[in-house]
């Protein structure tokens, strides 16, 4: 009798650990893909958190394995296991709609601009009807685009 009150008081041990070791890893794993959703500046990093939690797995050794839809250890482009950060970056990809914008805002003095979001036409800064502000503000403040639609410009015939 007392052997058995034993064992039953043992598994009921048992049970308690393991419930506080799920916890405990539920815990990390939500604490580590919050984490990296700030990062990505999600609008709300813990609908992040719902929607990848099944792709993140902690294993014994407390290390995370990103995991695809179907069960399988995900890999980046260099064959190397994806770590947290890329595979929350790739989703961030994936679903802009749950990222927060980018438009900086300013002293009025020159447009703000959101990143990605063209905000040149080939047109505007040169060939007969461009603006010549326009082209001067172009090549101040980012030289590198301003001799990319040049070089456009001048396949298109635009300019000589």
């Amino acid at each position: 009798m007392e052997v058995e009150a034993a064992r039953k008081a043992a598994e009921a041990k048992a049970n308690e650990a393991k419930v506080a070791q799920d916890r405990l890893v539920k815990y990390q794993k939500e604490t580590a893909i919050n984490a990296e959703a700030n990062k990505q500046n999600f609008i709300d990093p813990n609908i992040v958190v719902q929607l990848v939690e099944h792709n993140v797995h902690i294993g014994e050794d407390g290390k995370l394995t990103i995991l695809g839809d179907n069960g399988e250890q995900r890999y980046n482009s260099s064959y190397q296991p994806m770590s947290l950060g890329e595979f929350i970056a790739e989703f961030a990809t994936q679903r802009s709609y749950l990222v927060r914008g980018d438009t900086k805002t300013g002293a009025g003095s020159t447009p703000s601009s959101t990143p990605g979001m063209p905000s040149y036409k080939l047109e505007d800064v040169f060939g007969p009807n461009s603006k010549g502000s326009l082209a001067s503000q172009l090549h101040k403040t980012d030289p590198a685009k301003y001799q990319a639609l040049r070089a456009q410009a001048v396949n298109a015939g635009l300019l000589a």
